[in-house]
Parts: structure tokens; sequence; C-alpha cells
């Protein structure tokens, strides 16, 4: 698995200011063949990285600097990633910023019809909404476009 499980990434980077995207996989690189098999894949994806963050911030890595990322689409199947995106206030808990990498995932297509670009769109407008952190995106134009009507319509 990922997420700095192994010691030399964490030596690596300790001394450093930058941050550390902490990221679930079940392998790497990813294989579609290898899929979650918990049947409740939140739960299970938050003692992951609830065991992965405390141990990094035991290695001396301060809590401001970390990023977790669920890893929507590696390792899950299309619905628990869609799970993951239904219920990613529950990663809040961590008290770590938020990142989701959901940009044209090819498990978009089995939820929507033309465009997995409209699909991420959508996605990213309520994600946005709930507050995560970070988006990586493929169309950042379009996204950027996206964000500044949000921020126009949620002023005071």
């Amino acid at each position: 698995m990922s997420g700095f499980s192994d010691p030399a990434m964490l030596a690596a980077v300790k001394n450093s200011d930058c941050k550390l995207v902490v990221m679930h996989s079940l392998t790497v690189p990813a294989d579609k063949k290898i899929v979650m098999t918990e049947p409740d894949v939140v739960s299970a994806l938050l003692e992951w990285a609830k065991i992965r963050l405390n141990n990094i911030r035991g290695g001396g890595i301060s809590e401001n600097r970390l990023i977790f990322d669920p890893g929507v689409g590696f390792g899950k199947t299309a619905t628990q990633s869609l799970t993951i995106l239904r219920d990613i206030n529950r990663f809040k808990s961590l008290g770590v910023a938020l990142l989701i990498g959901h940009s044209r995932k090819s498990f978009l297509a089995d939820f929507q019809g033309e465009s997995i670009d409209d699909a991420t769109v959508a996605i990213s407008q309520s994600l946005a909404q709930s507050g995560i952190d970070y988006l990586r995106v493929h169309n950042v134009a379009r996204h950027k476009q996206m964000l500044a009507i949000e921020k126009a319509l949620h002023r005071g």
C-alpha cells in the first residue's frame, strides 16, 4: 500500500516544508483487478487513514503538512468510488486537508451519459460546496470558470 508506508519516504521529506499527500491505493501501480472487499468502504478508508496519519505524525511530520486523498478509482469499484464521493464529509473527521482526484475517471461513464468532463465538473461543484480543500482535475479552465460562478452565487 501507499500512503508513506515506506519509512525511507518519510525520511526523505521530514526536514522539508512541503505538503504531503497521503493517498490510499491497494497496489502501486493501480491494478483494476484488485479492489477493496470491505462492505463499508468509507469506514475502512477512515481506519486506514487514521493509522497512516498517526504513524506519519509519530515520525515528526506536522499535521498542517498532511493532505489525505482516499484514492478514488484506485483499488475501488465504480460503486465504491461513488460512495466515497457521496460520503466525503466523513473524511473531515481526520482533521487534515482533503484532496479528491476524480477527474476523467472511467467509473463516471457508468453513472452518466455523454461527457465524462461534464460529470467531473458536476462532481467538482458538489465537492467545492462541501469544502474540499483540493481538487485534482484535467480541465483547469473549465473548473476555474465553474468555481468563479460558485463564488459569485454564494457571496453574501
